[in-house]
């Protein structure tokens, strides 16, 4: 989904971080077929984004993503 932001405050002491997940859709539609969801209560009918709870499983997954920036390059050939 294209996204269209801007960064309003940001400094060294308090910056900005983002993070993009490029979702391959078969292996979504997969994973979704595979179990039962509840949709997110929310006012708009037609919503192209929400906000909701995270699992500590995903928020492990992307503190670990973002420790590796602090981790040197390793190329494999």
């Amino acid at each position: 989904m294209p996204v269209v932001s801007q960064v309003t405050k940001a400094s060294r002491e308090e910056p900005i971080l983002a993070l993009m997940l490029k979702l391959e859709m078969p292996m979504v539609r997969e994973i979704l077929s595979q179990e039962e969801f509840s949709r997110p209560r929310s006012s708009l009918s037609h919503a192209s984004m929400a906000v909701g709870e995270s699992s500590v499983e995903l928020l492990d997954a992307c503190s670990r993503l973002l420790d590796l920036l602090d981790a040197p390059r390793i190329f494999h050939s």
